[in-house]
């Protein structure tokens, strides 16, 4: 519920801010192609709902920016290293030290293109396109669940803002349509399927990046 509240906060600003941008962008663009095509490397922060639990991705991209209005990158991202952040399975029988806990894992292309730009601030639309896999691990030796594979197809709009060494920090809101139905496992607990959940707000993201070029 916090992450759709803020979610939709946050499209409502974003809406606004596109919108009260009234000045040429092509005067903007020109500006900006002093900063464009170099290498960069960003580490973005995506914090979303999976399986109806709060949680965060961390992510690296390797990129580079052609020019003042397209860059692409080669991007990994998966769940955060700590298990608040890994989703525990909706199960009965184990411990709190051995509930299996969801691990989520994509890698692939983000292209993204300036909706507006200037000197110090542009505004982004990102699309991540991928290939991904949900499976669950437990430190109990007996458990074992399959593995769950899904294409990953995420739009995010950007917010960055640039200082003068090249670094630049971003503020974006998305969305992650996860197609996938659901994961079996087996244990001494049971057998069973986990129903991999995709209703609203499970998906939508706040991502919060550092980027800098090379």
């Amino acid at each position: 519920m916090i992450i759709k509240k803020i979610g939709l906060s946050l499209l409502i600003s974003l809406c606004l801010c596109t919108i009260g941008h009234t000045q040429s962008a092509s005067d903007s663009l020109n500006v900006a192609e002093k900063n464009a095509s170099a290498w960069f490397i960003a580490l973005p922060l995506r914090f979303t709902q999976i399986q109806s639990t709060n949680t965060m991705f961390s992510g690296v991209k390797l990129g580079y920016e052609w020019n003042s209005r397209w860059r692409s990158s080669l991007s990994v991202y998966h769940t955060f290293y700590l298990n608040t952040f890994r989703p525990k399975a909706n199960i009965v029988g184990p411990s709190a030290e051995e509930h299996p806990r969801l691990l989520m894992y994509s890698v692939g292309l983000e292209l993204e293109y300036a909706l507006w730009r200037k000197k110090s601030y542009a505004l982004w639309m990102q699309l991540y396109s991928g290939w991904g896999f949900l499976e669950y691990k437990s430190t109990a030796s007996h458990f074992s669940s399959s593995t769950s594979h899904y294409w990953a197809l995420e739009p995010v709009l950007l917010n960055e803002w640039s200082n003068k060494k090249g670094t630049a920090f971003g503020l974006g809101l998305g969305y992650r349509p996860l197609w996938a139905s659901h994961i079996n496992y087996q244990s001494n607990w049971g057998n069973g399927q986990i129903e991999v959940e995709n209703a609203w707000p499970n998906g939508l993201l706040l991502m919060l990046s550092i980027r800098g070029n090379f």
